[in-house]
């Protein structure tokens, strides 16, 4: 039987072949693997081999000893939406990470020792992406975008960068005009720097509050297929009973109506998509609002107006030209 071979390291921050890592709450748990037609189970400090039945393999390999990876202790996340961000918000966020950064906060392994800790900023404008280590940085790059598109305000201690955010503590606010995705996540080994930073930046995103929320609900595109259905009987009918005169069959209005609905309902199927996707960039789940370069709901509203005006010209030219093709029609 082989000696049980001591690990290089005793660390096993990147598990070995033969072993299965889990995160199980707060520890990172490593479970040995088949190897050799033998199961290997750990007992105290040492990997044993468990002589079991299955099917024989080579390479045996013995743990003597696997240090779990420790975690953050307490964490809090929830998904952030239908906010508005302007200039005055990016600043106040971004002070209200520095200040958060300033709060003394330990580790369970070093509790006299405060952690130090650093604020960074991500900013993505123009299919460009910056970082900024500074609240002027960051408005810097705000008022030289055309279209900012994403922005993500971190704090975090030393120890969550070398570990990959495993350990110590950090705070993170992403906010992303393309991803539906966007959270605020808090965690540390002390409780009161965790619930204290989520609560103070999600009590000023309550002031950032639209109501796009009340367009972006899960019943919205069932309201829309509905509504357009709708539109398109009435449209369909409406159309019959007009043409219905130039008709030479027997009943010529539900001959025309069944015509139109079967010709509208495909198109509407396609064009349902589309006005979703209007529907979404019209009031999306998080909106930068630059004011020197955003049009006033009045502009917005007379150019809705004058879209709706020309559709319906278009569609009064079109009937009036498919009632000349019938009358021409012998």
């Amino acid at each position: 039987m082989q000696k049980p071979c001591a690990l290089a390291s005793p660390v096993a921050a990147v598990p070995l072949a033969g072993w299965d890592a889990r995160a199980q709450g707060s520890v990172l748990k490593v479970r040995p693997l088949r190897t050799d037609g033998r199961i290997v189970r750990r007992q105290g400090s040492r990997a044993e081999p468990y002589r079991g039945g299955a099917r024989a393999r080579s390479n045996v390999c013995f743990a003597k000893s696997i240090q779990v990876i420790k975690m953050a202790h307490y964490l809090r996340d929830k998904r952030i939406g239908s906010l508005t961000i302007t200039e005055e918000d990016v600043r106040e966020l971004c002070d209200i990470f520095f200040q958060r950064m300033n709060v003394v906060s330990a580790t369970r392994d070093k509790p006299n020792e405060p952690e130090i800790k650093g604020a960074h900023f991500v900013i993505r404008f123009d299919n460009r992406g910056y970082k900024a280590y500074s609240t002027d940085d960051v408005l810097t790059y705000w008022r030289q975008a055309t279209k900012v598109e994403r922005l993500v305000f971190a704090t975090e201690s030393f120890e969550s960068l070398n570990s990959n955010r495993l350990r110590g503590t950090y705070v993170e606010l992403k906010l992303d005009l393309a991803d539906e995705q966007c959270w605020l996540v808090s965690s540390s080994d002390s409780k009161e720097w965790m619930d204290g930073s989520f609560t103070a930046i999600d009590e000023y995103l309550t002031k950032c509050k639209n109501k796009n929320r009340l367009i972006r609900t899960p019943w919205t595109p069932f309201a829309v297929y509905v509504l357009g259905q709708a539109v398109i009987l009435a449209l369909s009918l409406w159309l019959a009973v007009k043409i219905a005169p130039r008709l030479a069959v027997d009943s010529p209005v539900i001959i025309g109506f069944i015509i139109l609905l079967f010709l509208y309902l495909p198109i509407w199927l396609f064009l349902h998509g589309q006005v979703m996707r209007w529907i979404a960039l019209a009031f999306p789940n998080i909106k930068f609002h630059k004011q020197n370069r955003s049009l006033h709901w009045f502009g917005q509203a007379m150019i809705g107006a004058l879209v709706i005006f020309a559709l319906g010209q278009a569609g009064s030219w079109f009937l009036s030209l498919l009632g000349e093709l019938i009358k021409s029609t012998p």
